[in-house]
């Protein structure tokens, strides 16, 4: 049955069974769930539980907000393990855990443990039991499992799983067996604090490309970047209509985002090595990160272009353009890191962003001398391929080429593991989902 878990992992556990139907969460005994908390609002938000089991919340117009898994929402479907926090407090989400199971605890100290129940005798042709505590992916071993497959029995992190559409909804399934995979139970899923700094973390990010399956990943990926550059040059797809080359165009780039926004996610969470390439379930899946790309650049370059227009009479208006082009790229990194965890274009306030950027200056500004750097040199580097490789020779210019791409996915992605890195080592200083 789903349940949410208060002070998960200590004696001082509590859970709230949901109901079907509507469930109020609010700052009061006369709610369904009631949190006695002075950041929590009366009501706070809502969770209907649906007839497929299927949980859905949505905030009632609380003043702190509601998030899940520190990203903030108005109206979200939780999934099993995920934390929902309202104000300063955190509920651990489980949605499905057998009714003989739930058992409601009396009020205790700490010198008294939760009850326990017995583990259940394993059945023929059933997983075997899961060991008690936090589990870790069949995979890589670094990472905490969150899924486990149903027919073999192993377990994931929800990067080494595949999601298709099965039965209306979108589900996980083993990439091994092609059995469907299951959200552990919310025991299971104990948050993790980094203990190591972003200056410890920082030059691994340059050999984080090439751990694990990172050299087939970067394979495929220097050949994707080079058709997104062959993209980037619509002309030569004349021949099949502007329509198309729009879709392809979006399509490139907007999956190419989706992979970089992925491996901040996973950095985030914890992940050592590249994360595989995300799945594809529509064009909604490339069009959204597209978009909020497109749109976080245009943020960034507008002011410099504007000015430069504005004041092109007057002879201090270049360096009122310069100033404002510098001021953009300094904000272009927090930026895009932002909406890649907000999943929200309100983010790109200039009043969030540079706070923010104060608030973790030292490590804000190695990072963007570093991501600048990599900027400069793959300029450089584009720049002497096509000056002194000879447009003659296929073969040699399709080595360039596939150089020049392996040099920009390689930056690109040390970029994005660096972002991860800073709000890794940094989300209390910079208290995004705080507030």
């Amino acid at each position: 049955m789903p349940r949410l878990l208060l002070n998960f992992g200590t004696p001082q556990e509590y859970q709230f069974v949901l109901r079907p139907g509507p469930n109020l969460l609010g700052r009061s005994a006369a709610n369904q769930v009631g949190i006695e908390h002075p950041s929590i609002t009366e009501p706070h938000c809502q969770l209907d539980l649906l007839e497929d089991g299927t949980v859905q919340v949505r905030d009632l117009g609380s003043i702190a907000g509601t998030y899940v898994d520190s990203v903030s929402v108005q109206e979200s479907v939780l999934r099993s393990g995920q934390v929902l926090k309202l104000g300063e407090v955190e509920l651990l989400f489980d949605a499905d855990t057998p009714e003989e199971l739930i058992i409601i605890p009396p009020a205790m100290s700490m010198d008294i443990p939760p009850p326990t129940a017995p583990a259940p005798p394993p059945q023929v042709g059933q997983p075997p039991p899961l060991p008690e505590g936090p589990v870790r992916c069949n995979n890589h071993p670094k990472s905490q499992a969150k899924l486990r497959c149903q027919q073999c029995g192993r377990l994931f992190c929800d990067f080494c799983v595949t999601t298709k559409r099965a039965g209306g909804a979108l589900r996980k399934f083993c990439r091994d067996c092609g059995g469907e995979c299951n959200w552990l139970s919310a025991w299971l899923l104990r948050p993790q604090q980094e203990e190591r700094s972003f200056y410890r973390l920082l030059p691994g990010a340059f050999l984080y490309p090439f751990q694990g399956d990172g050299i087939i990943l970067m394979i495929v990926g220097t050949l994707f970047y080079v058709f997104v550059e062959f993209v980037a040059k619509a002309p030569a797809f004349a021949v099949i209509g502007k329509g198309a080359v729009l879709v392809i165009f979006v399509f490139a780039y907007g999956y190419l985002f989706a992979y970089q926004m992925r491996i901040i996610a996973s950095t985030i969470d914890g992940r050592e090595e590249m994360p595989d390439w995300p799945d594809f379930m529509g064009m909604e899946d490339v069009g959204r990160p597209f978009v909020q790309v497109l749109v976080t650049v245009l943020v960034c370059v507008l002011p410099g272009a504007v000015s430069l227009f504005v004041f092109k009479e007057q002879d201090w208006g270049p360096a009122v353009a310069v100033a404002f082009f510098c001021l953009g790229a300094l904000y272009l990194p927090m930026a895009f890191l932002a909406i890649s965890l907000f999943d929200a274009l309100e983010v790109l306030n200039p009043l969030f962003i540079f706070p923010s950027i104060l608030r973790v200056l030292r490590e804000y500004m190695v990072a963007f001398g570093v991501l600048a750097a990599s900027v400069l040199l793959n300029i450089i580097i584009d720049f002497l391929l096509e000056r002194f490789v000879p447009t003659n020779d296929l073969a040699i210019l399709m080595l360039s080429g596939l150089f020049s791409g392996f040099v920009g996915f390689y930056l690109l992605t040390v970029e994005m593991r660096i972002l991860g890195i800073l709000y890794r080592t940094q989300q209390d200083e910079l208290g995004w989902f705080k507030h």
